[in-house]
């Protein structure tokens, strides 16, 4: 089973990656390639607003980083034309617009992470085990 099949078999979809508004163009590729690795410009989450930890929960940015997941393996998919192309993540960073005080920005990003990392079945691809990636996360202010 490939990971656009195990994509279809979790019952998910990728959405699609929103046109930014009026004539503005974007001045970074979203997808650089650099040897094996591909480097992905951030994304964050479509349609949802609000500060974690006052005015939504860790559960709603839990959720929120699950669809930036999809996001972004929108853009691999776009990219590449499938998501096979992946064999792990390597590296995630999650910047989590949050409380002053907020210290739970692993728990929302964990949200991202439950969503990235099942794509392959375990026992696919050289029989062993979706890799862990590193993870850091950084809450902030602004949009």
């Amino acid at each position: 089973m490939n990971a656009d099949e195990r994509l279809a078999e979790l019952g998910l979809s990728l959405p699609t990656i929103p046109a930014l508004p009026g004539q503005v163009q974007p001045m970074l590729e979203s997808v650089v390639v650099h040897g094996d690795l591909a480097y992905l410009s951030g994304i964050g989450p479509i349609g949802i607003t609000g500060i974690v930890g006052a005015d939504c929960s860790v559960d709603e940015g839990f959720a929120a980083a699950r669809g930036t997941a999809l996001l972004m393996l929108r853009r691999i998919h776009d990219a590449f034309g499938s998501l096979d192309v992946v064999d792990h993540w390597v590296k995630v960073l999650g910047f989590i617009r949050s409380a002053p005080g907020f210290a739970q920005q692993p728990a929302v990003l964990n949200g991202f992470s439950s969503r990235a990392r099942p794509l392959r079945p375990v026992g696919d691809r050289n029989e062993r085990a979706p890799r862990e990636h590193s993870r850091g996360s950084r809450g902030h202010r602004g949009a």
